[in-house]
């Protein structure tokens, strides 16, 4: 067939020139003539400003249509098969219904000041939110219009808004607040002190676990407001966190409460045979208690100082949806993890059954596209709160990616697609927690040698059985060889280790306590100062685990590698191994 001159052409690229799935598979030319003595052609590459020569050419505006094209008929009768007796239309209106009630991000977008909730479809929603807060405010007197004082600094204002989800993600409410521009105060001159603690998500799992154990009612309460008469207490100010904390510190003290010595914001009320235990992030709270007699009186003295919501189960708290059933308590964030699967602009070509390879660190592809520094840092953020909340087995690769935010290289992107990918396979799980008693295990481990610089160090601690804690870090210093590594790691963890010993003392008179490390000079160091002329530089880390193992009474033992749980943590396993690990880690789907 004769083609004209200047026609489009599509060259074929050979599959050893294509460095990856998505290399283009051709190049678009135009035909310039026939290679004389050959059956090649002569082409211009628009993209390569060059010529080129081949014989694998496709002309796209020539091809002829295939001869035997099938009539519509067949495919009509293919569509018209009856394929039994269902109820297809009740079927077909739920599908629909489920299909026009799926969010779209431009329905959902949370506005970023008063003027665009005016543009928004729900300006009417934002509107009654605005109104209410408002109303919350002078209700509760929180301030009263002054004359400026000669020569002083006014503190601007803002709007923030929010939407409230259920498990599922569907909206709730629309939430308003109005702000103070905190970030203008200067410290020293417009404010003081500004720390406020909050109880960490270590104390969380183990009251929930505690609870679960004892089979204590669980209850949860959230205020409507941090401010409370407080006139000094507007959001966005400074010192707003700390004058809530102070305030309901003090409430909570007035009513027998006592303030744990390790975390200000876990408090314990203990009274003959009665126990209540209250975990505190800003105003959300969980409630875990013995006695439904004591915890009624409880929640009624603070409906009498506070506005509250008072809840006699627990659903959601902090961003992390609860299920308490019958058999276990289940800890997941669907939604948190399916926003970030649906922001991610890259596609996900493969759904991983592995964690991350440390080769895609290690080296750099020129030929692979980077990715926006921003854009990594936002997932990588985001990932991270999966990881501490619901997630131990993505610790190990997010710790990784995490380390190289600050100096990105080409093959990030690849390592990011990795973790997305086995995000995407794995969205389904959640952690189950059921202890089968109040022990604690240790579980510890160090990989010396995976890489060149300083060794990686893991381990989760487990009460009952269900993991409350884990943790995956690279070391401060370098280990001299495989037992200094496992030291180090041993030392790192058993900080950690202390302080669940210390809440665990509130809530039983006796349990076991093991650490659990596979490697016996490590143990025999920690043990009896064995052989420790080639660890001296370890000495504070000796010291610490030593006194700690004999002041809490700690048997330490040994286990093989291959029944470790915490290899997870320092090093990538194979796809039966990591499947096997989030067994072990209390992972279920």
């Amino acid at each position: 067939m004769i083609y004209p001159f200047g026609g489009k052409a599509l060259v074929h690229i050979p599959h050893s020139q294509q460095n990856s799935k998505l290399h283009p598979r051709a190049l678009e030319c135009y035909l310039l003539n026939v290679l004389p003595g050959s059956a090649g052609w002569l082409l211009w590459d628009i993209t390569g400003k060059r010529t080129i020569q081949s014989n694998s050419v496709t002309f796209p505006d020539f091809n002829l249509p295939p001869q035997n094209t099938p009539d519509k008929g067949h495919l009509q009768h293919i569509l018209n098969v009856a394929l039994g007796e269902f109820p297809t239309d009740e079927i077909f209106s739920r599908q629909e219904h489920a299909i026009v009630t799926l969010p779209t991000p431009q329905d959902f977008v949370i506005p970023s000041n008063f003027k665009n909730t005016m543009k928004s479809s729900f300006r009417a929603e934002w509107h009654c939110a605005c109104l209410d807060e408002l109303n919350q405010l002078k209700k509760r007197d929180v301030f009263v219009l002054v004359d400026k004082p000669k020569d002083a600094k006014v503190i601007g204002h803002q709007w923030v808004f929010n939407l409230k989800r259920n498990l599922t993600g569907e909206i709730q409410k629309f939430k308003a607040r109005f702000c103070a521009r905190g970030d203008s105060q200067r410290p020293g001159i417009d404010c003081g002190e500004t720390y406020a603690p909050t109880a960490s998500l270590l104390c969380l799992r183990l009251l929930l676990t505690v609870a679960k154990f004892y089979k204590w009612s669980i209850a949860s309460f959230d205020s409507f407001g941090k401010i409370f008469l407080l006139k000094k207490a507007l959001y966005g100010i400074r010192q707003a966190g700390r004058c809530w904390w102070k305030f309901f510190s003090d409430l909570l003290h007035n009513l027998g409460f006592i303030a744990n010595e390790i975390e200000q914001s876990f408090y314990l009320f203990k009274k003959r045979d009665v126990i209540i235990a209250i975990w505190i992030h800003v105003d959300d709270g969980l409630v875990a208690r013995n006695s439904a007699l004591a915890l009624s009186s409880f929640s009624e003295s603070l409906k009498v100082k506070l506005e509250i919501k008072w809840f006699s189960t627990i659903d959601k708290i902090v961003g992390i949806n609860v299920l308490n059933n019958e058999h276990d308590i289940q800890l997941s964030q669907p939604v948190l993890i399916q926003g970030i699967l649906n922001a991610y602009s890259r596609p996900i070509i493969k759904r991983e059954a592995t964690m991350l390879t440390i080769d895609y660190l290690n080296n750099n592809d020129v030929n692979t596209p980077p990715i926006n520094p921003t854009e990594f840092c936002s997932f990588i953020g985001s990932s991270s709160y999966i990881v501490a909340g619901t997630r131990p087995d993505l610790a190990f690769s997010g710790n990784n990616l995490a380390r190289h935010s600050a100096h990105l290289v080409n093959n990030h992107s690849l390592a990011l697609d990795h973790l997305m990918g086995y995000l995407w396979r794995t969205q389904n799980y959640y952690l189950s927690l059921n202890p089968c008693s109040l022990n604690i295990d240790l579980w510890t481990d160090a990989g010396w040698g995976g890489s060149l610089e300083r060794s990686h160090s893991g381990c989760v601690i487990k009460l009952g059985n269900s993991p409350i804690f884990w943790n995956s870090k690279k070391q401060t210093i370098v280990a001299l060889s495989t037992c200094a590594a496992e030291y180090i790691a041993l030392s790192d963890a058993t900080q950690h280790f202390v302080q669940t010993i210390n809440h665990m003392k509130h809530f039983a008179d006796s349990f076991e306590k093991k650490i659990l490390c596979d490697n016996e000079a490590a143990i025999g160091i920690s043990k009896d100062a064995l052989s420790r002329k080639r660890t001296r530089y370890l000495n504070r880390a000796f010291f610490f685990v030593n006194d700690t193992i004999q002041q809490f009474n700690i048997t330490v033992k040994c286990v093989p590698t291959s029944l470790q749980q915490a290899n997870i943590f320092t090093k990538r396993l194979s796809g039966p191994s990591t499947k096997a690990a989030r067994e072990l880690l209390c992972l279920r789907e």
